[in-house]
């Protein structure tokens, strides 16, 4: 496993132990405001399914049980509002790739993050320099919807290339 990727397994590991301010429903996604050009998806429909990963070493992509509205999301143009979680800055201190977490986590107190509740975001769009991340935004982007697999295990469950950040939509 190269120091990359060790990397970020430790800091998916940091994420689903984060403490987030428990904010209520209001922040579920489910009240996004349309969006021209764009489909709004929340983490709710996201992660309305169970996967536990086998623990087993993983060298194939296995069959996740995505269910049929959320395989139609492959490759198209979304938006989904969450915590943005920093995990790779370029020398400018530029952010490079996130994660954009489910907004309603609520305390260290309950489990963490299950691997459909997180997207692993390749920032294409203005420069970040900056971010709160305890305020939730709104990320608009290209959706992949399959599993990452590091270093023998999967990573998570969806990518972004994400190209529009928008902080009014709360």
């Amino acid at each position: 496993m190269s120091g990359a990727t060790l990397r970020r397994c430790i800091l998916r590991v940091a994420l689903a132990l984060t403490v987030v301010p428990a904010t209520g429903s209001a922040l579920s996604g489910d009240g996004l405001p349309e969006i021209p050009g764009a489909k709004v998806v929340s983490f709710k429909q996201l992660s309305n399914f169970a996967y536990v990963p086998s623990g087993a070493e993983v060298t194939t992509p296995p069959q996740i049980p995505y269910p049929p509205d959320v395989l139609a999301l492959q490759g198209q143009r979304v938006a989904v509002r969450g915590y943005l979680l920093p995990m790779d800055f370029d020398q400018k201190g530029i952010i490079a790739f996130f994660l954009m977490a489910r907004p309603d986590q609520g305390c260290c107190f309950g489990s963490g993050l299950a691997l459909n509740e997180w997207i692993d975001v390749r920032w294409k769009g203005k420069p970040l320099t900056k971010f709160n991340g305890t305020v939730p935004v709104t990320v608009i982007g290209t959706l992949d919807v399959k599993p990452d697999i590091s270093g023998g295990a999967i990573g998570s469950l969806y990518h972004m290339e994400g190209v529009e950040l928008r902080e009014e939509d709360q």
